[in-house]
């Protein structure tokens, strides 16, 4: 891919995946207070009480998936009015896993944590594929939290973004919609918390909460009469649930981007045999091109077996520590950062133009490079320091007392950025605090009516913080 000037994108790296799949581990690695697959189901099972439901307990080594999904699909081995006792269950449970994750998940909302910062800031700059298929919001949570930019939009992704509009927003007053940014892709193959559609109709649409869950009961009624959540369940064929063209249009997109990708992640899943849909589209959609595969579990072993089964042509990397996911956030982050080096090194400076440099995690948290320096193949950008506030980038322009020509001495240039990035392997931003925040992409910036017009933005893999 050419590159545009300002350098406004990042051509595909055979370092940094592609295609992400989060499961269980991935929450749960975000948060202690998160379940395992078993742990919400043994805890669905203890909230019900009712005696067919406790026989069933404990889970362990996957079962719930497996039983959930024989709830929700009409067996052949039972009778008419089984099958049906089975599904009034199986949408009894459901509303118990909304309760228990939506609490669960209320515990775990107390902050975002400094890996899932890398690691979503770098999907954004990046432009990622990731397929989750976790009810739980945490992800779209951690966005509104936060709050990533796009410089060419002048605005920051919202939930409506990542999900591609995928199902829409529930129809109620006071909602609209804006035009989409771009950002990184998230599809929900398994539903979510805060989705819902008819109670009893395979093909009813599917809506969109506005937020995490609803305030109550009545508020759903009063939009969505007779709903239900729309949960999928975890295992089988699941037929029923692909019947909504909503959902069908998620699971092809998901397909469409395996299809092409050169590396998939698989960030706490476990690929476990009893989910024939997820699996079976994994490997009809990568067979041809046997992507190169990282398994981020602890129980990385078992789940690489899989793996090999699927795709026998595929490398398979196995991170297996139990903090192995942060670990691999920190070598996905490194190797954005190392990519974006060897971008900016192929782009060659054009006469007509020489942008001033700017950090700039958004218009809030950015600032000029006033000076570089190379230590062990690292290039460290200095920062000055604009002290506390928001509109930082008015500040750089021009606060009261800049006199212009002294200070625009003072500012790097993207002229002396090329001229030592042939000897660095990724960029740092120093902050006056001593802070170092790896650069994992680049964006073009425009200011016409300021004394300084155009900017190469480098951006961090979190927002700036300044003493």
């Amino acid at each position: 891919m050419a590159l545009t000037y300002p350098v406004d994108h990042v051509t595909e790296d055979p370092d940094v995946a592609s295609v992400f799949v989060l499961g269980a581990g991935f929450s749960k690695a975000i948060s202690d207070r998160m379940p395992t697959t078993d742990e919400l189901g043994n805890a669905v099972v203890a909230a019900d009480e009712s005696p067919e439901v406790l026989a069933q307990a404990p889970f362990e080594n996957g079962r719930f998936e497996t039983w959930l999904s024989r709830l929700a699909e009409d067996q052949p081995d039972l009778e008419a009015d089984e099958n049906l006792r089975n599904r009034a269950t199986f949408l009894r449970l459901s509303r118990l896993i909304r309760d228990i994750l939506s609490q669960c998940q209320e515990d775990a909302s107390e902050g975002v944590c400094d890996w899932l910062i890398d690691l979503m800031s770098t999907w954004h700059a990046r432009h990622a594929t990731v397929l989750t298929l976790n009810y739980d919001t945490l992800v779209e949570d951690a966005l509104q939290m936060i709050r990533p930019w796009n410089w060419q939009a002048a605005r920051g992704p919202v939930w409506d973004d990542i999900l591609s509009h995928l199902p829409p927003r529930v129809p109620m007053p006071g909602t609209f919609d804006v035009p989409s940014t771009t950002t990184f892709g998230l599809f929900k193959l398994h539903g979510s918390l805060n989705w819902y559609t008819t109670s009893g109709l395979d093909t009813a649409p599917v809506y969109r909460w506005t937020t995490t869950h609803p305030k109550s009961a009545e508020e759903v009624r009063r939009y969505l009469p007779d709903s239900v959540p729309f949960v999928v369940p975890p295992a089988a064929t699941k037929s029923s649930y692909y019947r909504s063209p909503v959902i069908h249009e998620i699971w092809q997109r998901a397909a469409a981007s395996l299809r092409t990708a050169q590396r998939m992640a698989l960030l706490g899943y476990s690929l476990p045999p009893a989910d024939l849909v997820v699996s079976g589209m994994i490997s009809d959609a990568c067979r041809s091109r046997a992507p190169v595969v990282d398994v981020v579990n602890p129980c990385a072993d078992d789940i690489a077996a899989r793996v090999k089964l699927l795709l026998p042509g595929s490398e398979v990397n196995l991170l297996p520590e139990e903090d192995c996911i942060a670990r691999y956030v920190g070598q996905y982050v490194d190797g954005a950062a190392r990519g974006l080096v060897r971008a900016l090194i192929s782009h060659a400076e054009p006469s007509n133009a020489n942008p001033v440099l700017l950090v700039g995690w958004s218009p809030d948290s950015c600032a000029a490079v006033t000076d570089s320096n190379v230590s062990d193949s690292v290039i460290e950008l200095s920062l000055e320091d604009l002290g506390t506030g928001r509109n930082r980038l008015g500040k750089v322009l021009g606060g009261p007392g800049r006199q212009r020509e002294a200070y625009e001495t003072r500012l790097l240039r993207y002229s002396d950025l090329k001229s030592v990035l042939s000897d660095g392997r990724q960029l740092v931003a120093v902050m006056p605090s001593s802070q170092r925040i790896p650069i994992v992409a680049a964006a073009a910036h425009e200011t016409p009516t300021h004394w300084i017009k155009s900017w190469q933005v480098l951006v961090p893999s979190r927002p700036l913080g300044f003493s």
